[in-house]
């Protein structure tokens, strides 16, 4: 391959912003199957034309995108994923779409994301030096051409782009700030407002991240989004306040669960200044869901957790001592030398909120043996069952110690 004259003409395509150009030119130096696609797997150039015998290959050049099923067999097989542990072109030889087809993947990043990928089908066997260095020129033009392809005529895109960013990074927290950046892009806020905080499997790269928040971009087309330290945050405008918890249902918990992604959501808000605020709601509904110990699911809505992440933050680093009410320990001390279970009637009776007939039914005793019990047990602790603290820190305790065994028995 003549190095200098593959570079010198790609400098000449370069002012075109031609990539459909770049590859037929391309093509005369490595003779082999190229295209060219978004982070998305939407087909923005190839060369040739002609189908090839590869699945996946012709499925591109017939379909101009993979659906979401492909995407996600490319996630699955780890292809997706290695496109930001890569600077250089790379080998592909495994997984659905490359064990009998490989290929030669270049990822085209700007900005340190993955915006796209060049790929030249080359079939098996070593790679030749000198098809490494030029799937690297094609590449670094590629590169340049992205950047080119964004629309710096249109100053209001890069404005929203830069106000997205803003937001999400917990800058603006003013009225003031916001009437500023309003007037500046042209947006004007309304209806209800929804703050969402993602992320993958934490041994995946930001790559999955950067086709989920496509995917969504299609599913929610008024939304402002940030990939930012492994998490992908996003507020979605102008909801209905009734339909906005809706929203995270159906298609979008699908499409998590195809990418593995975990999801906490904020409460609706009307108030795009309250947006970090939110996006802390987002992110504690989130954490506690990545524990595990939460029923199973991948969409974790916040004000169904509040308390919970109250007690999460406060409770993780306070001795136990220091958070029971003494008539826990007391009570268990006593069971275990007695062969009581006055714990056991203590708690369910905190949690029918001192309703006699639910907690005689639960506890499967007769309905005169429940008052012996609770005088028994204010007798042994010496703490009354009608102080409000008391009944309520026992309230806090039972709740956090039910979700801390992670025990489905424990109501």
């Amino acid at each position: 391959m003549d190095t200098l004259s593959f570079y010198r003409d790609m400098l000449e395509l370069l002012p075109k912003g031609d990539l459909q150009a770049l590859l037929e030119t391309a093509h005369r130096y490595m003779p082999f199957p190229l295209l060219i696609t978004d982070a998305t797997y939407q087909l923005l150039a190839c060369f040739p034309s002609d189908p090839t015998g590869d699945y996946y290959w012709d499925y591109l050049l017939q379909h101009r995108k993979y659906d979401a099923e492909l995407i996600l067999e490319l996630y699955e097989d780890k292809i997706l994923q290695t496109a930001d542990t890569h600077q250089q072109p790379y080998l592909v030889d495994w997984g659905r779409a490359a064990q009998d087809f490989p290929k030669l993947v270049g990822p085209v990043q700007i900005d340190g994301q993955t915006e796209g990928f060049v790929a030249l089908q080359y079939g098996k066997g070593e790679c030749p030096p000198a098809l490494l260095e030029g799937m690297r020129i094609l590449q670094c033009a590629c590169q340049i051409l992205f950047q080119q392809r964004q629309p710096r005529s249109n100053l209001r895109t890069i404005q929203q782009k830069a106000f997205a960013e803003e937001l999400l990074r917990g800058r603006i927290h003013s009225q003031a700030q916001m009437r500023k950046w309003q007037r500046t892009i042209g947006f004007s806020p309304q209806g209800a407002y929804l703050a969402l905080v993602m992320s993958a499997d934490p041994r995946e790269e930001s790559t999955v991240l950067s086709a989920l928040c496509r995917q969504l971009e299609k599913m929610f087309p008024e939304q402002f989004s940030l990939i930012l330290d492994q998490e992908l945050l996003m507020v979605c405008c102008h909801l209905q306040p009734s339909a906005a918890q809706q929203i995270v249902q159906g298609p979008f918990q699908k499409l998590l669960e195809r990418f593995r992604c975990q999801c906490g959501v904020s409460a609706v808000f009307s108030d795009l200044a309250d947006t970090g605020t939110h996006l802390l709601q987002a992110r504690a509904a989130l954490r506690l869901g990545r524990t595990g110990k939460l029923p199973h699911g991948t969409v974790f809505p916040f004000p169904r957790l509040a308390l919970l992440a109250l007690l999460f933050d406060g409770v993780q680093h306070t001795p136990e001592a220091n958070f029971l009410h003494p008539a826990i320990p007391a009570l268990a001390a006593y069971d275990r030398k007695h062969g009581t279970d006055f714990l056991t009637t203590l708690r369910v009776y905190v949690k029918h909120l001192g309703k006699s007939s639910s907690t005689v039914k639960e506890l499967h005793i007769h309905r005169n043996s429940l008052p012996y019990r609770l005088g028994k047990i204010q007798q042994i602790t010496g703490y009354s069952l009608e102080d409000f603290q008391t009944v309520l820190h026992l309230a806090v305790n039972f709740y956090w110690l039910n979700w801390e065994t992670d025990d489905p028995k424990r109501g």
